[in-house]
């Protein structure tokens, strides 16, 4: 149904109208009803009158009632109002659905729902007495700005400042060949890994932004030792990174005794530490538990 609503300074004895947009299939109830006017309809026009010559009070409500069919807006035109006396008194149509008689709005400003001098407007999505508005971004009925990594806000996620990030080498010590490891590595985003003794030994390493997963498809191993297993690139603070759910295999696929020790280095088995045990050495390695033939003794001069 569709409203058609009045305002009017003249008592209304009759009217006239054409409905475009929508189909009319009848009419009643509203002033026209509470006064005793017949009301009909036909081709879409619609006719209210009185037999016995009562009117509408001037004032504004609604006129009259459209029961309608269709999906459009329906809009008034070829408007007639007439008085008492069969005079055709000045009428307007405003917002489609308001007739306006005579000069009962002095202003002539009407809001978005017909009413003189009222206050109601359309929103940002045009709905007349909507809620929607237009969001920091400028977008109606938004959600407003993203938040970034780092707690700041943006419209584009694009204009978020990067992520620091950098390079983590994860170190191992074994006393037994590596053939496969697998680990979860917490605090930072890991993007990318290569390098270290995985790489020497042919390994494929592939990544998640969270897990890591080493193997050689040739059967290839790494061998005993000490040294840099895999090098990893990360996003975030890469003082935070550590590993977790630790599991390395043999040549057979047997679970090594394994463990993490200081976040980043792996001991397998009795968790030698491999390295230069010569206290007179250049690069001697306090830590190292098992000596890897790695000693440097510098170059003596001739002067000794």
């Amino acid at each position: 149904s569709v409203d058609i609503y009045f305002n009017s300074d003249t008592p209304i004895a009759g009217f006239q109208f054409f409905v475009e947009g929508v189909d009319v299939t009848g009419a009643g109830g509203g002033a026209a009803g509470d006064a005793g006017f017949t009301v009909s309809t036909g081709n879409n026009t619609v006719l209210g009158f009185s037999l016995t010559g009562a009117t509408i009070a001037a004032g504004e409500g609604v006129l009259v009632v459209l029961d309608v069919t269709g999906a459009g807006e329906a809009c008034l035109a070829d408007v007639i109002i007439s008085d008492s006396s069969g005079n055709a008194l000045d009428a307007t149509v405003e917002n489609c659905t308001t007739i306006s008689i005579g000069d009962d709005c002095p202003s002539g400003n009407y809001d978005c729902a017909g009413v003189c001098d009222g206050a109601t407007v359309e929103d940002c999505a045009g709905e007349c007495g909507g809620s929607a508005e237009v969001d920091e971004c400028g977008v109606c009925d938004g959600d407003g700005p993203d938040m970034c990594w780092d707690g700041s806000y943006e419209c584009d996620a694009a204009d978020c400042p990067d992520m620091p990030g950098g390079t983590v080498e994860i170190n191992y010590n074994s006393d037994t060949p590596i053939a496969g490891f697998q680990f979860d590595v917490e605090g930072v985003t890991v993007t990318g890994a290569g390098g270290g003794d995985a790489d020497a030994a042919g390994f494929t390493v592939s990544c998640s932004a969270t897990t890591c997963v080493g193997f050689s498809l040739s059967g290839a191993t790494i061998p005993a030792g000490a040294g840099v297993l895999v090098v990893l690139e990360v996003e975030g603070d890469t003082g935070a990174a550590c590993l977790a759910d630790l599991v390395i295999s043999d040549a057979s696929g047997n679970a090594l005794d394994a463990m993490v020790e200081d976040c980043l280095t792996i001991s397998v088995g009795g968790g030698d530490v491999y390295g230069c045990t010569d206290m007179d050495a250049c690069n001697y390695n306090a830590d190292a538990t098992a000596d890897d033939g790695s000693c440097d003794y510098g170059t003596m001069c001739w002067d000794g």
